[in-house]
């Protein structure tokens, strides 16, 4: 899965009413070669979190 389909999925996980939350694990920001991994997950909890705000 590329982060593009990632985000995605997060997005229409974000809409369903049965997801109330979700868990990023395994993010070492002492580890990460120029905060690549940190950045993504942030995009990632954006999408999710903007699904989130677009149920109906």
């Amino acid at each position: 899965m590329d982060p593009w389909d990632a985000l995605d999925a997060l997005y229409r996980l974000g809409t369903l009413p049965q997801i109330q939350g979700l868990d990023f694990v395994c993010i070492d920001p002492a580890v990460d070669v120029r905060n690549v991994t940190s950045r993504l997950a942030v995009q990632f909890m954006l999408s999710f979190l903007s699904g989130r705000a677009n149920r109906r």
